[in-house]
């Protein structure tokens, strides 16, 4: 049984149960000002590109070939220079002001950074660009077991992550879709 962003679509022989589906959102440090008008999320998204360094994940990570591919239809092609392995890090060098980076609402809390030491915004022409969890399992095999482990993941997911989610970053809480 694993809880992964990769379904492992091309095996037939998998279950799969469907855990959280999310937005990524856009990471900034706190001295970064935004336009806050009509349309201007593509503008800010391009202005920041051109003051700070994008903060990325690793290329061989879906995560990051994710991130990449919604860059390169905004026509943006951030230089090479920070490339981490894990959230933790990547938002680190965003708090300290560093650079900029796309994650989503479950990276952010699991990094530990505290939301305080960060802006977060909705990203510019979403196009429904969202993570999605699901556990996965051989296909008869652990079928209880699996089907009980999905539903206690969106149970805490509904009981311990969205409350937190709500109080934080409200305008998140309706892009999230449990189970």
């Amino acid at each position: 049984i694993i809880i992964s962003d990769d379904a492992l679509e091309d095996s037939d022989e998998l279950s799969r149960y469907p855990i959280l589906s999310e937005p990524f959102v856009l990471v900034s440090p706190l001295n970064v000002s935004w336009e806050h008008k009509e349309g201007s999320l593509v503008s800010d998204i391009h202005r920041l590109h051109q003051e700070l360094d994008f903060v990325r994940y690793t290329h061989d990570s879906l995560i990051g070939t994710s991130i990449e591919r919604y860059l390169r239809r905004l026509g943006i092609k951030p230089a090479m220079r920070l490339q981490l392995d894990n959230t933790f890090a990547v938002l680190s060098m965003v708090a300290s002001g560093l650079g900029w980076t796309i994650t989503t609402p479950l990276c952010l809390y699991q990094s530990g950074i505290p939301l305080a030491q960060v802006k977060c915004q909705p990203l510019p022409a979403n196009y429904g660009f969202k993570r999605r969890l699901t556990l996965v399992t051989r296909r008869h095999e652990l079928s209880d077991l699996a089907e009980q482990v999905a539903r206690d993941s969106c149970e805490i997911m509904s009981e311990c992550f969205l409350p937190e989610l709500e109080k934080d970053l409200p305008w998140l809480v309706a892009d999230i879709d449990i189970g």
